[in-house]
């Protein structure tokens, strides 16, 4: 398949889009609109689509890492990205509650600290299931 046919299908694919949007009084916003393509990395690495242009000269681009509900999402779906952003999230969280450690009592402490730390770690637990133990 030639580079001009993928082209032209992910114009049609891009008008379908921007038509099924409309329909439901939707608008793109395109500095914040991305595309993420899922897949093993063996295939990824043969995708050579720097970005495409939508109708109404909107222009969106792909990217590697989408974040969407609060999930940051890699187009493997190794969720790396994700959880070192959750651990560095956390070990921000306990220094800043560390700061404030002349205000509470030790068992007060550890509930903060597992309150706040248990509500990080539950928001969408369920995709963790599955994910390399590295």
């Amino acid at each position: 398949m030639t580079v001009f046919v993928q082209q032209r299908r992910c114009f049609k694919l891009n008008v379908l889009i921007h038509k099924w949007m409309i329909s439901f009084f939707l608008q793109l916003n395109p500095g914040k609109t991305q595309v993420i393509v899922f897949g093993p990395p063996n295939i990824l690495n043969q995708i050579n689509i720097g970005g495409i242009i939508l109708p109404g000269n909107i222009c969106v681009r792909f990217v590697s890492n989408a974040r969407n509900l609060g999930i940051t999402l890699d187009n493997n779906l190794a969720f790396n990205t994700h959880i070192n952003a959750l651990k560095k999230d956390c070990f921000r969280l306990i220094r800043n509650v560390v700061k404030k450690r002349f205000i509470f009592t030790t068992d007060q402490m550890k509930l903060v600290v597992n309150s706040i730390i248990a509500c990080r770690l539950d928001y969408c637990n369920a995709l963790y299931f599955g994910v390399n133990e590295e």
